[in-house]
């Protein structure tokens, strides 16, 4: 199997974003989160965030019901990363708890 970062890229599109995320605060939110929490309630436009490169590391993202037409747009997968560690051997016993991302 080959890695992504030897995979083709896709071209860029034009995208005009709603929000930026970037840990360093150079966006409008440092968290994934906050981005998603200030989006418009049931939305029927699209809302973009952009998450700037760098590892989110164990944060734990949640889109709710309410929060429609988001699109989560990260830089590269080589560079934009969420990761979390709950687990089942860490003492979470409910499976979907252990998501880093999930909808409901």
């Amino acid at each position: 199997m080959e890695s992504i970062a030897s995979q083709p890229q896709a071209k860029p599109v034009n995208i005009s974003y709603s929000a930026t995320v970037a840990q360093d605060g150079s966006g409008n939110y440092t968290t994934i989160s906050d981005a998603i929490s200030a989006a418009p309630v049931k939305s029927v436009n699209r809302y973009y965030i952009h998450i700037k490169p760098g590892v989110y590391k164990d944060e734990y993202v949640t889109v709710g019901k309410d929060k429609t037409n988001i699109a989560l747009i990260g830089d590269s997968a080589n560079t934009t990363k969420i990761t979390g560690s709950r687990s089942n051997g860490g003492g979470i016993t409910d499976t979907p708890k252990t998501a880093t991302m999930s909808t409901y």
